[in-house]
């Protein structure tokens, strides 16, 4: 605490130390109810000093019934807020509040991006109006790339009266959170509170430089690379921060004959070698609920593209198929389907391929992989052997390398030499000469590091 972190990320930073040993853990609020039991005197400055809020008691959460806020016209519900806002899966969905000065004299308007933490800071001279925050933000937001520019999350607060005229100045469609709850917009509620560390509530509190020239304030932490995650340097915390709920449905059924024992799809293993931190927690949960339950067609966002592409390259129209199912999808795949049909357009064109027709297993402590690549190229040389990844997340080099390691060790070379197409960005990934020194101990070092949190998952689904 004296360093200046948060007890959020002390939290996390002792998960990080000491994976292996739960004793070791604390959650975060046990760490304020330690510090906020009847703090006096010399205690009580102490946890004023320790926490950025600077307070020495509780905020109690809520409003009365009684609020005098008056209802805005014309506003948004966040129900109707698109869904891909919720995962976090496409960036371009923004939350944002204002951080008020003592007396509330002044202030500063905060937006958030919540698939990357990026903020930026609202200067609002002389007062914080309806008039003043609308022409703030009617300035502001045409700097962000149309592309980023889905949707505004805020309060039911007076300051977003004119908020049709900023929707109309910028194309940004706001909507509003329900009363008293400010966890409908925690993104932004975490990062204002880190942000009070430099801009504390004194008798002014104003957004006078660029972000990028914020410092750190006395006896702090260095700026974290990510603000609303609020990580302690060198470690990034923004997975503590913004980690969601996975719903665990039914337990396992036999498909894994004991609980060290787990039989995947290459697929998802390689979204836990790409996520970080414990976002691989949510890629873990995902598998167990997938193998917990039979195969649900609805529930395979890639399906269609995946159907429409393989039996697009047996009968030689997989560039029609690709983009007609675009336009036969819903809504919320629509834009992941494009982005998927363009690059494989891209990469497609003047190869020639066929759909590979066998698929092998990979067996390594207790985890069997099913590697199964559907594509083969060939030219006058070689072939490739070719796995498809279709998230959004760009696949990593190391992810890639274990991908292909995979596929090496359960096909035959004879087949082909191994590779992996991530589709979105048409970038070919071919197995190396070389791997890299201690390659296969970092395999391994996943392989256990997957199978042991798929154990103590699917013993609490």
């Amino acid at each position: 605490m004296k360093k200046r972190h948060s007890p959020e990320q002390i939290a996390g930073r002792l998960r990080e130390d000491f994976p292996d040993d739960p004793e070791m853990w604390v959650s975060h609020e046990t760490i304020y109810q330690a510090m906020y039991v009847q703090p006096r005197w010399e205690l009580a400055r102490l946890v004023k000093t320790a926490l950025r809020t600077g307070r020495t008691q509780r905020k109690p959460q809520g409003r009365k019934e009684t609020s005098t806020r008056g209802q805005l016209r014309d506003m948004i519900n966040i129900s109707e807020r698109p869904a891909g806002a919720d995962d976090r899966a496409i960036p371009g969905h923004w939350e944002g509040d204002l951080i008020i000065g003592a007396n509330g004299d002044s202030a500063i308007g905060t937006l958030v991006e919540r698939s990357t933490g990026f903020v930026m800071l609202l200067h609002l001279p002389g007062d914080h109006t309806a008039a003043t925050l609308a022409a703030a933000m009617s300035a502001k937001i045409p700097e962000i790339p149309e592309i980023l520019r889905r949707s505004l999350t805020w309060d039911q607060g007076k300051e977003m009266a004119l908020h049709t005229a900023i929707t109309e100045a910028t194309g940004l469609p706001i909507y509003f959170c329900d009363p008293h709850s400010p966890w409908q917009r925690g993104t932004n509620e975490n990062t204002n509170g880190l942000l009070r560390q430099y801009f504390p509530k004194a008798p002014t509190c104003r957004f006078t430089a660029p972000a990028s020239s914020i410092t750190s304030p006395p006896n702090s932490t260095p700026a974290p690379e990510n603000a609303s995650a609020g990580a302690p340097p060198p470690k990034n915390s923004s997975d503590y921060c913004q980690t969601r709920p996975h719903s665990l449905q039914r337990p396992l059924e036999s498909k894994v004959s004991n609980s060290a024992e787990v039989e995947i799809r290459l697929g998802g293993f390689v979204d836990f070698v790409c996520a970080r931190s414990t976002r691989r927690i949510a890629a873990v949960a995902d598998v167990v609920s997938t193998y917990a339950e039979s195969y649900a067609p609805e529930r395979d966002f890639y399906g269609p593209m995946r159907r429409a592409l393989l039996d697009g390259v047996v009968n030689g129209d997989d560039i029609r198929r690709t983009h007609d199912v675009c336009g036969s999808c819903s809504a919320k795949k629509r834009e992941h389907y494009r982005a998927l049909a363009d690059g494989w357009q891209r990469w497609r064109k003047g190869k020639d391929l066929i759909v590979n027709p066998r698929g092998e297993d990979w067996c390594q402590q207790g985890l069997v992989v099913r590697a199964a690549p559907p594509i083969i190229v060939r030219s006058k040389n070689h072939r490739d052997l070719v796995w498809l990844y279709y998230k959004e997340p760009e696949l990593t080099a190391d992810a890639a390398r274990i991908a292909n390691r995979i596929i090496q060790l359960s096909i035959p070379s004879e087949i082909g030499r191994p590779a992996v197409l991530d589709v979105r960005r048409a970038k070919l990934h071919r197995m190396g000469s070389r791997l890299p020194k201690g390659f296969d101990a970092l395999l391994n070092a996943e392989v256990s590091a997957f199978s042991s949190l798929y154990e103590a998952l699917s013993r609490s689904a």
